[in-house]
């Protein structure tokens, strides 16, 4: 019996000591379980704080580079409105480059002060006065091959008041020249502002461009100047 009690009181003892091996691992485990997960957290945590701070950095240089683009719009669209403005300019420039007549590089027009344009023009073929087409009074007449030349005293100073194509050896910038025919005429410039049986006149603040064309065909070619009297 006693030997029986013994070896039973042995079974129990290493029993005992098993489960408590046995519990001791289950903590172990529990314990290196949670340190795992803890581990795992932490790094699921700093992984989503890093991907935090990076959409932060891009929402940074995204809301940048809206900055920079609404700052830049200002000059965009200044520099439309600037564009316009000169196509604006060019379009006028275009309009007025029509009463402008040119011989030998020297460009001028009605309402230009004489003594400049005669100088660079040369010495005259002729002069002589002759009853004003603008003024009371009579201008001087400068005569060159193939256009004249008329010229007033306005404000104590000479002033061109009208050039006249004389030939079809002259002819304006443009090319329109005495023998044109008048379908070319308004190609080049246009409908008239006026047109009194064969008269086309076209019209700026200070000349008309009168072009006379019998049977379709330019006879006369004249820029007049326009001085408000």
């Amino acid at each position: 019996m006693i030997v029986m009690l013994a070896a039973l009181t042995l079974v129990g003892c290493g029993n005992s000591e098993n489960a408590s091996k046995d519990s001791q691992e289950v903590e172990n485990n529990t314990k290196s379980a949670t340190k795992n997960q803890a581990e795992s957290d932490y790094v699921s945590e700093s992984e989503n704080n890093s991907m935090e701070d990076s959409a932060d950095t891009n929402n940074v240089e995204t809301e940048s580079e809206t900055v920079e683009e609404v700052v830049s719009q200002p000059s965009l669209i200044t520099k439309i409105i600037n564009e316009d403005g000169q196509d604006e300019q060019d379009s006028i420039d275009s309009q007025e480059d029509k009463f402008i007549f040119e011989y030998n590089d020297v460009a001028f027009k009605a309402g230009d002060e004489a003594a400049p344009v005669i100088e660079q023009l040369g010495q005259a073929d002729s002069q002589y006065e002759a009853p004003s087409c603008v003024f009371v009074g009579n201008d001087v007449v400068y005569v060159y091959d193939g256009f004249e030349v008329n010229t007033a005293k306005l404000d104590e100073k000479e002033v061109i008041v009208g050039i006249f194509i004389t030939d079809d050896t002259i002819a304006t910038p443009d090319g329109i020249k005495i023998g044109s025919n008048a379908d070319e005429v308004i190609a080049v410039y246009g409908e008239p502002d006026q047109d009194e049986v064969g008269q086309m006149t076209w019209i700026s603040d200070k000349v008309h461009l009168v072009i006379i064309a019998m049977n379709d065909e330019v006879t006369n070619i004249s820029y007049i100047g326009q001085f408000g009297q």
